[in-house]
């Protein structure tokens, strides 16, 4: 399979995994292979994004490392001033001097005034000249936190989803604390940090795609308040492993393991196989024996896909499809492609980080429709299904738990004030896509209500109420 960009690729793997499990395989028969460990953020967000149970095999969830929750955690303070715990966590990250002893001076001034911590900082230096000498020495080591978050928090309206965060990531200093000191930990965090800007660079394209399909209101472009609700729904899903979970992995940690389906994804060169392969005929052997581990654990049929461009810290960079594509015989292969002919052709040499810059960019989503290219285990008739589909299945967001004020509301309003809901239960629906369909749940959020509507020919599906565009049967 082979899609335009990568930010398509995770879409179109769990949209063919939920068309399986609709055709009877279980999620436990599936399995996402991939080169290294920096690449499972993006399918993890779109498993999770229409409701696919998945754990990540010898390994821990993008959202679960620390520099990650560093980064959710300068998101929330932005977005919820309540958050205290969240509060804690940044204050003094990176260092800003703000010790113990301060952080516990803070805590106990919200305590007296029966407010956040982040509530009680501001309106301290907002009166700074009439403080006692213990409140002025907290003042004069929070101010330029203070003005840090409160100039954030005045930019999310402006900016994109991936652009505020990376204005977060610079102004913060998490970035120059980062790149201040040549690390391999370092070098990590950054790997972990570019998997969240492209997670939410592909959430933005398929928020997007969805105005374009005339799933969401065109003016509804997404907002990074939306895009951390939607992460708090993914967090919040129940943590029981029942077994019958996708997994997602490193070839390395699938020797041994077999799954009827199996997905190897990112099969382009510089990823699999490795830049560094390319150094040393050993290591390209390796990189090669790797290959055969991944395609040998696919009992019924393995899927391999490239993008044929890819996102690093924002910026797209041209792709190759791996050699290792080359060098499988045709007669095993399912694609109405040539990989030669791909290859081979000399691609313009500039990255495509303007699409006004950049003409060719149209002519090539107008070739491939950012659609993938080749079939999978010998279904020579794809599902034509909607995409993409507008999920949410995790219980609702308990804000008070997670920390977090429902997206929309204003502090001191309540969800008393949403609208009740055009539709109700076992109510007969039509979608202009899916069809005639029955109500089967309905959840409120914050601002809209979540409809689990089963559908006769597309199964279940959850959808928000204000852009389902559902009519009465």
């Amino acid at each position: 399979m082979r899609v335009l960009e990568d930010s398509y690729e995770p879409v179109e793997v769990a949209m063919d995994i939920k068309d399986r499990a609709r055709d009877g395989a279980q999620w436990s028969d599936f399995a996402i292979l991939y080169r290294t460990n920096k690449q499972h953020g993006l399918f993890e967000a779109a498993l999770a994004r229409r409701g696919i149970p998945y754990r990540v095999y010898k390994g821990m969830s993008l959202l679960d490392h620390k520099d990650v929750r560093n980064m959710i955690a300068y998101l929330s303070v932005i977005l919820n001033p309540n958050d205290d715990e969240s509060f804690k966590r940044i204050v003094n990250y990176p260092a800003r001097g703000i010790g113990d002893t301060t952080i516990a001076r803070i805590e106990e001034i919200a305590r007296r005034k029966g407010t956040s911590m982040w509530h009680a900082v501001d309106e301290l230096v907002a009166s700074a000249a009439t403080l006692d000498p213990v409140e002025k020495v907290v003042v004069r080591k929070v101010a330029d936190f203070v003005k840090l978050i409160n100039e954030l928090s005045a930019m999310r309206v402006e900016m994109g989803v991936c652009d505020f965060a990376k204005e977060v990531m610079t102004r913060s200093g998490i970035l120059h604390l980062l790149e201040a000191e040549k690390k391999p930990e370092n070098d990590t965090a950054k790997d972990y940090l570019d998997q969240l800007l492209a997670m939410m660079s592909s959430y933005e394209d398929e928020c997007n795609r969805e105005m374009d399909e005339g799933l969401r209101e065109v003016d509804m472009t997404p907002t990074i308040d939306e895009w951390m609700q939607n992460v708090m729904l993914q967090t919040d899903q129940d943590t029981e492993d029942d077994g019958n979970k996708v997994t997602l992995m490193t070839i390395h940690s699938a020797k041994g393991l077999e799954y009827d389906y199996v997905y190897i994804v990112g099969m382009e060169e510089g990823l699999f196989p490795s830049s560094r392969s390319s150094e040393s005929l050993t290591e390209l052997e390796e990189e090669r024996r790797l290959m055969y581990v991944a395609i040998t654990r696919a009992k019924r049929a393995a899927m391999l896909s490239f993008a044929e461009m890819r996102r690093v810290w924002g910026k797209t960079e041209n792709t190759s499809p791996s050699r290792f594509l080359k060098e499988i015989d045709k007669e095993y292969l399912d694609a109405n492609f040539d990989i030669e002919e791909l290859s081979g052709r000399n691609r313009w040499e500039r990255n495509l980080s303007d699409e006004d810059e950049h003409p060719r960019l149209e002519s090539l989503k107008s070739r491939y429709g950012g659609r993938p290219q080749g079939n999978f285990g010998n279904r020579t008739e794809r599902v034509e299904r909607p995409r993409p589909e507008i999920v949410n299945t995790p219980p609702p967001l308990d804000p008070g738990r997670a920390g977090m004020r429902s997206v929309g509301i204003r502090q001191g309003e309540t969800s008393a004030s949403l609208d009740a809901c055009a539709y109700s239960v076992g109510e007969r629906v039509v979608h202009p896509k899916f069809g005639v369909g029955t109500v089967e749940r309905i959840e409120p959020l914050a601002t809209d209500h979540k409809v689990v509507v089963q559908f006769a020919e597309y199964g279940s599906k959850t959808l928000l109420a204000k852009f389902a565009k559902l009519t009465k049967a």
